[in-house]
């Protein structure tokens, strides 16, 4: 049984691992979007899609070696680590407990960064989107006022930024 509990730790703190870096980049992420330096927060989109891809695959491995280690011990393969812990040798059971806890813990913080971010993103394609609609509406009027004034009389064309004066 070792050597699949070697395998699992193993697993275990690479997945840690990748969600320690996940949230790595969410911050930069954020960094970025509040200091406006588009370039980075485009880096670290790419980024971001990237490191998922990294992400689920170690996440993919971590639970085959959980249900191996489930079979081993006699166990159902879809058994919770909660469920196994008891029945794994004592002297494992600390780290891997700390493990899977740490592992709980990051994913909580990825979740709430990305739900900030997210709310980030929003609110600022809400003020772009409010920015279009009243230079749309101006631009408009200038061209309206253009079309007026092009009936008859001689007038000065008009262009968006003389709408916005």
């Amino acid at each position: 049984m070792t050597p699949i509990l070697e395998q699992v730790i193993e697993a275990l703190r690479e997945e840690l691992q990748q969600y320690g870096e996940m949230l790595a980049l969410l911050e930069t992420q954020q960094g970025s979007l509040n200091g406006g330096d588009f370039d980075s927060f485009s880096h670290t989109c790419r980024a971001l899609d990237s490191h998922r891809g990294i992400l689920a695959t170690s996440r993919t491995h971590r639970e085959n070696l959980q249900r191996q280690l489930a079979w081993t011990l006699g166990q159902p393969e879809s058994e919770t680590f909660q469920n196994i812990f008891p029945l794994i040798p004592e002297n494992y059971r600390p780290l891997m407990r700390a493990l899977v806890r740490e592992i709980n813990e990051l994913i909580e913080h990825v979740r709430v960064r990305l739900q900030f971010n997210h709310t980030l993103l929003r609110r600022s394609l809400e003020s772009t989107e409010a920015m279009l609609h009243i230079i749309s509406s101006q631009a408009n009027s200038a061209l309206l006022a253009e079309e007026r004034n092009s009936s008859g009389a001689e007038s000065s064309p008009c262009t968006v930024s003389a709408a916005i004066v």
